[in-house]
């Protein structure tokens, strides 16, 4: 008798798992086939839509900053080919050891004087080409 007990308790406890189980599983379906942001609304959503447009940085006020040099490999600071490229806040690229001492000591970009921190530079990574 006691067996058969436990084995009705076992089934029981089964039985209600399933049953929770399942009504979970329907909820869940129940969300995301009326959820507005399903992968398929996503997917329509993006579909159309243009990229971001970011206005270039302004230029520097007449005579204020380092003239931009002709092409754009090349480091406005030394008008040498850029070595460890570094992005400035401003979006311009310098050559690390270039932009370190003049954002250390002015905090502002040498091109359009925006301010800009040492911790704000980020390294870029060129392919090798």
């Amino acid at each position: 008798s006691s067996t058969n007990s436990t084995n009705f308790t076992q089934q029981r406890l089964f039985n209600m798992s399933y049953t929770a189980i399942l009504l979970l599983l329907s909820r869940l379906f129940q969300w995301h086939a009326s959820n507005d942001l399903s992968a398929h609304h996503i997917s329509q959503l993006c579909r159309g839509t243009p990229p971001l447009k970011i206005p270039f940085p302004e230029a520097p006020p007449s005579g204020r900053g380092c003239l931009l040099p002709p092409s754009s490999d090349v480091c406005a600071v030394c008008r040498g080919p850029r070595v460890n490229p570094c992005a400035a806040s401003s979006g311009y690229v310098f050559c690390y050891n270039c932009i370190l001492p003049i954002v250390r000591n002015s905090k502002r970009c040498p091109v359009t004087h925006m301010p800009c921190t040492d911790q704000q530079l980020i390294r870029l990574f060129e392919n090798e080409s």
